[in-house]
Order: C-alpha cells, then structure tokens, then sequence
C-alpha cells in the first residue's frame, strides 16, 4: 500500500497485488479518499497490525465532534434527529469495508484477546 496525498485535499491509496508463484503484477488501483483519510492511510501503509480504536482516533478530526467519539459514541444532530457519525469515522468505515472487500486489510479481533477490532494488512 502505498500513499500519496493530493492538493491537501484528497488521499490516494496506491495497491498493487503480486502473484505469489510468478511474482508478476496482476492488479493495480487507487483508491481516492478525502484529506481526512491520510493519518489512516499513512499508519495502514506502514504497520503490520492496528485497532480500529487507533484508526477511528486518527479519522475524528473534525473540529465540531467531540474527542469521546473515538471511543464509537454518536452525536446528536441538531433538533433531536437521528445521531450520526462525523465525516472523516463514515469514511474509515467505507474505506475498511472497500480494503477489506479487496482483500487488503483483515478485520477481526485484536490478537492479545481484546474486545476492539484489528486491522492488518492481508498475507500476500
């Protein structure tokens, strides 16, 4: 995985798949993110293994949500409506579900028995 960053205002994810038995290239994509996915996409890049907690720490950045929220807590809208997530946990969420579906990260239990999720990248 390889990260780039855009203009300060995108995030690109560069993967690229190996075959095991030719060692030949087969797949090669980007993935397009907002700005708020670089700390994300910098610590994907670069550590065998990670919690969703960290992840989730370093994609709620925006000014308006409070710190609690890196704990999966929701917020409140305005007038009572339906809480919802801010936009930089909505798009770790769809980015995990996009790496995982691609076979890139493996999400599941942390290894030392915790309740968090782990995410790591997947064995080649």
């Amino acid at each position: 995985v390889g990260v780039k960053e855009r203009d300060g205002t995108e995030t690109v994810l560069c993967l690229r798949s190996l075959s095991s038995l030719t060692s030949s290239e087969y797949l090669r994509y980007d993935l397009v993110c907002s700005a708020l996915m670089l700390p994300v996409a910098r610590v994907l890049s670069t550590q065998r293994c990670t919690t969703v907690g960290q992840l989730l720490a370093l994609a709620d950045t925006d000014a308006d949500v409070p710190a609690d929220r890196a704990a999966g807590k929701k917020r409140k809208k305005a007038g009572g409506a339906a809480p919802e997530f801010g936009r930089g946990i909505e798009e770790l969420g769809e980015l995990l579900q996009a790496l995982a579906y691609a076979n890139v990260v493996v999400v599941g239990r942390a290894a030392a028995g915790g309740s968090s999720g782990a995410a790591s990248p997947a064995q080649a």
